[in-house]
């Protein structure tokens, strides 16, 4: 069998994205292709379809949606590789490559540029085997705020679990008591469901703190957060004083009573990052929500402070690579390891 790369456009291969999407992901695409090729705020992702020529019918798409990222303060143009899939009779090492390389040919024109994803375990064989390589792994956190389903799975006899989840979960709202003990009454926390220009200088200050990190802005985060059409978000945000500024917030969806985190920044203050965490985890315990996950590319000493508020590592670790459009974009990113923060914003959805 021959096939070929066409490049995609948007309004000229929309049917055959959503058909394509719609057939191998077996979900409704029409919103989200208008949300995310459509109504993009950096513009329309770059796609490249696989065509089959002897049926001259389109079997494959690869996309890169455009996310710029700060590495030591300076934008550098990046993209997300999403939606990569061919459909079932067509699929094998040749085709899946074809479209990687085609992707990574668009990359290297836009020196300096660089790719990110997060492969599922199949397909990030052959990624690395197209040329990306390994950025970091993303540690999947979760804090335990109710016990009694987790008792009730594991012990398999309700009317036990339920007895003993009531001194477990006091012992954890506990610790959480403990925590707002080191809290000063100046401190406030409010639930929005967008961002306005008091984030500003929050975010800026948020890219000096750390050498690789997407870049944030309203604009982004409102289309990202606000209008992603997979979940309702809200926005736990904590504030110094009424007047005062922003000192960090965490956006969220809930799900089946379990939180995941989609986002998350603070002023640089571990202090301030401490209290952020404490009291977001203490409004879900209040509100009954059962767990807290969270799967952010960062540094170590992020993890270990919210291994102290009680957040532990689960199995499961996703690998997150890239591609460089060239040896400078490599040797710039590999200056900085371990000083990455990267959060499921800056993943495709």
């Amino acid at each position: 069998m021959t096939y070929s790369i066409v490049l995609g456009n948007v309004v000229a291969h929309k049917s055959i994205v959503i058909s394509l999407l719609e057939k191998n992901f077996d979900i409704p695409n029409s919103a989200r292709f208008s949300w995310i090729y459509e109504n993009h705020p950096a513009g329309p992702p770059l796609f490249s379809l696989l065509r089959h020529e002897e049926s001259k019918k389109f079997v494959g798409i690869r996309a890169l949606f455009p996310r710029n990222i700060l590495i030591e303060g300076r934008p550098v143009t990046a993209f997300i590789a999403g939606d990569f899939v061919v459909d079932k009779d067509h699929r094998s090492l040749v085709t899946a490559r074809m479209l990687i390389k085609a992707a990574a040919a668009q990359c290297r024109t836009m020196d300096p540029c660089i790719i990110l994803a997060v492969p599922n375990d199949k397909s990030g064989l052959v990624i690395l085997r197209s040329g990306f390589k390994i950025l970091a792994s993303s540690p999947v956190m979760v804090c335990v705020l109710r016990t009694g389903r987790y008792l009730r799975r594991t012990l398999g006899k309700r009317v036990l679990a339920n007895l003993l989840a009531i001194p477990l979960d006091a012992a954890l709202r506990l610790r959480l008591v403990y925590f707002s003990l080191l809290e000063s009454s100046q401190y406030l926390h409010e639930i929005i469901s967008h961002f306005d220009e008091r984030f500003e200088s929050l975010w800026a200050n948020m890219g000096k703190g750390f050498s690789f990190i997407g870049q944030r802005d309203n604009l982004y985060l409102n289309w990202r957060i606000g209008e992603c059409p997979e979940g309702r978000n809200q926005i736990f945000t904590l504030l110094c004083g009424r007047e005062g500024p922003v000192l960090g917030y965490v956006s969220y969806s809930i799900s089946k009573g379990r939180a995941s985190v989609t986002d998350l920044a603070f002023d640089g203050d571990w202090k301030n990052f401490r209290i952020l965490m404490s009291r977001f985890c203490r409004y879900h315990s209040q509100l009954g929500t059962e767990s807290i996950t969270l799967s952010f590319v960062c540094c170590d000493s992020l993890i270990q402070h919210l291994k102290k508020m009680g957040f532990m590592v689960r199995g499961g670790m996703k690998q997150v690579m890239y591609y460089p459009s060239s040896e400078q974009v490599d040797a710039a990113v590999y200056l900085h390891a371990g000083d990455w923060y990267l959060t499921p914003v800056d993943n495709d959805v």
